[in-house]
């Protein structure tokens, strides 16, 4: 019992450690979210966590509807298809580890 809940507190460490990433990075994670919602439509910026340069930080990109309906995963699917464009953004963190973490993120730096 110990064992797991030391996972699920490592877990909840991880996740809060993500989101406060996503929180110092919002103004970029809005811009590319802008721009390509005008450009392409609904989609999610993908952030490239397993990568890094001093000049350039983790490559972030946007990934269209279209596209994240082909990765075939339920939960960034589902985020891109239900978020609001005008107060919401779908942030994907591509980990070193294989695992990508998708997050819903509200913000008052959208504008309607």
């Amino acid at each position: 019992m110990k064992e797991h809940i030391e996972l699920s507190d490592w877990r909840e460490h991880e996740r809060q450690a993500e989101l406060d990433w996503i929180d110092q990075n919002q103004d970029a994670l809005v811009e590319i979210a802008l721009v390509e919602l005008d450009e392409q439509g609904r989609g999610l910026v993908l952030v490239k966590t397993n990568e890094y340069t001093e000049s350039l930080g983790h490559p972030m990109s946007f990934l269209p509807q279209s596209v994240v309906e082909e990765l075939e995963v339920e939960e960034p699917i589902q985020h891109v298809r239900e978020y609001d464009p005008q107060q919401e953004i779908v942030v994907m963190l591509a980990k070193s580890n294989g695992i990508e973490r998708t997050y819903k993120i509200q913000t008052d730096q959208l504008d309607g």
